[in-house]
């Protein structure tokens, strides 16, 4: 929690000093720093977390589990899906723009101002809706696979006597739960 700490610090810091300074440039640039440091600080007790939880666990007194995850490439992936994002935004937002322009200053039918406040409206919402799969294609899946990428198992001989132990009779659901693959919905 090292950079959460120093984060709060400069944070603090820099409100501080921003006042007793009585200059806004120096007060916005040290809340900024800290903004930033706070958000590395996030990623690196995420990644660090998971790193110190993975080398403590160990299966039966013999698998042991162990992590190699980067901090630094987790932020490289969310720092390159943000500025694609970015990118991506303020293109189909000019676009949109212009296509705004051309219905609303066309004047081909008397409609084409409605047709171009719809025609952005649902750009509008399919851009929101599609924002979601794009931050998972540019920056979970990829901070996923990283993950999963330097993740190992060590003697994974004892894994091959785990198998399911055969499901309860239960009088009530009668196997109902089972039906209904609730986890694979998600």
């Amino acid at each position: 929690m090292k950079h959460l700490f120093i984060a709060a610090a400069v944070l603090l810091l820099g409100g501080v000093v921003g006042y007793l300074a009585q200059s806004f440039n120096l007060f916005v640039i040290t809340i900024s720093v800290g903004y930033f440091w706070l958000f590395f600080g996030f990623v690196y007790y995420q990644v660090e977390s998971f790193k110190y939880l993975t080398a403590h666990k160990l299966l039966d007194g013999q698998v042991r589990f162990t992590s190699e995850a980067s901090a630094g490439q987790v932020i490289g992936i969310i720092v390159l899906g943000l500025v694609i994002i970015t990118i991506l935004t303020f293109v189909l937002g000019l676009i949109f723009f212009v296509l705004f322009n051309v219905f609303a200053t066309g004047g081909g039918f008397t409609g084409s101002v409605l047709f171009g406040a719809l025609a952005v409206i649902f750009g509008y919402l399919a851009f929101i809706v599609l924002l979601g799969a794009v931050v998972t294609v540019l920056i979970s899946a990829p901070a996923l696979g990283h993950y999963v990428d330097t993740f190992s198992v060590e003697n994974t001989k004892p894994l091959e006597q785990i198998h399911q132990r055969t499901g309860d009779h239960i009088a009530d659901a009668d196997g109902f739960a089972d039906a209904l693959d609730i986890g694979g919905a998600f």
